[in-house]
């Protein structure tokens, strides 16, 4: 039995019961829980967050993606965030993606290349080092590790308090660090993995340095109609490659008047099988049944883009609904500097 079905057991087992008076901060417990499955959830598997069962992240580099990030003023190619740390993972207007926390200038090797916010609303950004392929993760949290546990006291990180996560805690400390958690702002931690072997203290600490916070809107090369029946969701992701150019652009939109859910993911042309694409990025309202619960709709050359949209739902009303909203859809291309923040028009 899995993690998830073993505390869902649990908690159903106590759900009549009468609750006794209680001493433990359900916040800090919940984002306690939160580390723990993330830590096992990614082990032996990579740090990225799977967004809706895609691989997928949001993120910026500073060269040619910096353009994404959309902060009030900036200095260069230097980020300056528009708002302090907020009750963070929210979506609110026409934008889909809000991230609350982006790396300002890395060492090289090391660039940014990834943002992601899950359908849950966690937060993500990873920079890669291109020197060893190493993937640095730092996840947005509401609580940070127990001191009690054993995790030792780290230097702090922009004056605040922070922690190693060490290999062999709770008494049996190996010095070799698994990760790095410093709290951030009074309700919110962040946690550094990386996905290799090793890491050495220092270099976790100056990718921690190079960590600002504050409410940021992100540039989308998508922009949607308003009335084409659906809604934003809160799974939003946009990953680059090292050299600056876009990998991946993901968003998700809900069917008020159902559970369904549309899919959209644009990639440059040409990088991925054109197979079964329509042409001249058309729609049809019908799609195409991929699956016994999946309608797929696929589109090249969308300004530069590749569209694999998909909705869980065969529904005809629906399935022409995500048509129209495609069909009424404008692209901007692979270039940054002409996305848009407004994804619904």
């Amino acid at each position: 039995m899995d993690f998830d079905n073993l505390l869902g057991e649990q908690l159903s087992s106590i759900a009549d019961d009468a609750a006794p008076v209680g001493t433990i901060d359900p916040h800090r417990a919940i984002g306690q829980a939160q580390r723990i499955r993330l830590r096992r959830r990614t082990a032996g598997a990579g740090t990225t967050l799977a967004v809706l069962g895609l691989a997928t992240g949001l993120g910026f580099t500073l060269t040619g993606g910096a353009a994404a990030i959309a902060p009030a003023t900036s200095t260069g190619m230097g980020l300056t965030s528009s708002a302090a740390p907020t009750e963070h993972r929210s979506v609110a207007g026409t934008d889909p993606l809000t991230v609350d926390g982006y790396f300002g200038k890395l060492a090289s090797p090391l660039v940014a290349t990834s943002v992601s916010v899950s359908d849950s609303g966690l937060q993500q950004i990873e920079a890669t080092d291109e020197s060893t392929s190493t993937v640095f993760t730092v996840t947005l949290l509401d609580s940070g590790p127990d001191p009690a546990m054993g995790y030792p006291r780290a230097p702090d990180v922009n004056g605040d308090t922070a922690y190693w996560d060490e290999a062999g805690s709770l008494g049996h400390l190996s010095g070799v660090p698994n990760g790095l958690s410093w709290r951030y702002s009074p309700n919110g931690w962040a946690d550094l993995m990386f996905d290799q072997a090793t890491a050495s203290k220092t270099e976790l600490a100056e990718i921690a340095d190079a960590v600002h916070f504050g409410s940021t809107a992100v540039r989308m090369p998508i922009a949607l109609p308003t009335a084409a029946g659906f809604t934003l969701g809160k799974a939003a992701s946009l990953t680059f490659n090292a050299d600056g150019s876009l990998k991946q652009a993901t968003i998700t939109l809900r069917a008020p008047a159902s559970t369904s859910i549309l899919t959209i993911a644009v990639y440059p042309a040409g990088s991925v099988p054109a197979g079964g694409t329509v042409a001249k990025c058309a729609f049809p309202s019908t799609g195409t049944a991929s699956s016994p619960e999946t309608t797929t709709f696929l589109g090249e050359d969308c300004d530069g883009l590749f569209v694999d949209a998909y909705l869980n739902s065969h529904d005809p009303a629906t399935v022409a609904a995500a048509a129209s909203l495609l069909n009424g859809a404008v692209w901007y291309g692979t270039n940054p500097e002409d996305w848009t923040v407004n994804v619904y028009r």
